[in-house]
């Protein structure tokens, strides 16, 4: 049975914008992987010129539609309320489910690495990211109470034990060189933050790199943290 990775795209995206995004990599992922995209809570309107340069670089063949909805995880700014209830959407959405591993792009990844190191996902075991930046709030919100939806007590033990947990699992983050948007340094206190995590930089911009290296670097990390054998 293939292991199942939850999908987290960058802001001002969607599910199937990161499909695309990250095609050149679905085909050697899908050997392993199962992968699930999931849609943010708040829906966006930006102007067509921006869309460029909010969505980042694009990899070769990469498609926009131009009536594909685009969403944010939280609202512009980090107030605390607002990513509650980001954390609420995505613990719910996934509440059926359990994953193995988590690839977050951008705000994505900030997001998935927050939420990671704070419990919300007891059965992850491996986090990927690309241009993804460092936040102190999302790192601030507790998750066990969020999870503690029916008194039951252990709900917060389950997510204390995984907070805990997750000070030593792998993490892998992606960083570009020419990253307009995020900087090396900024992706490299994510790195920092919770969990064990290295940083690779690679010659583009803000996007999952699609360079052969890259892509082998990111299966072998998955399955090695994985412990998937060929």
């Amino acid at each position: 049975m293939k292991r199942k990775i939850l999908c987290l795209h960058g802001g001002q995206q969607s599910g199937e914008i990161m499909k695309q995004k990250i095609a050149s990599s679905r085909k050697k992922l899908g050997k392993y992987f199962d992968l699930y995209f999931l849609d943010a809570p708040y829906e966006c309107k930006i102007q067509e010129e921006e869309q460029d340069h909010r969505q980042g670089d694009h990899p070769e063949g990469y498609q926009q539609q131009q009536d594909q909805k685009q969403y944010n995880w939280w609202p512009r700014g980090d107030d605390e309320k607002d990513i509650q209830e980001c954390f609420r959407y995505v613990l719910e959405s996934t509440k059926d489910d359990e994953y193995d591993a988590i690839i977050g792009f951008s705000q994505g990844g900030l997001l998935a690495t927050a939420m990671v190191c704070g419990g919300g996902f007891p059965t992850v075991r491996a986090v990927v990211t690309a241009g993804a930046p460092y936040r102190e709030r999302p790192f601030e919100v507790e998750i066990p109470g969020l999870l503690d939806n029916n008194n039951n007590n252990n709900n917060n033990n389950n997510a204390n034990t995984a907070a805990a947990a997750a000070t030593d699992i792998p993490k892998l983050h992606f960083s570009g060189s020419t990253d307009t948007m995020i900087p090396t340094e900024s992706t490299q206190m994510l790195s920092d933050r919770g969990g064990n995590g290295r940083v690779i930089i690679h010659d583009k911009g803000h996007m999952f790199p699609a360079k052969a290296a890259y892509k082998n670097a990111m299966i072998d990390f998955l399955k090695s943290s994985l412990d998937i054998k060929d």
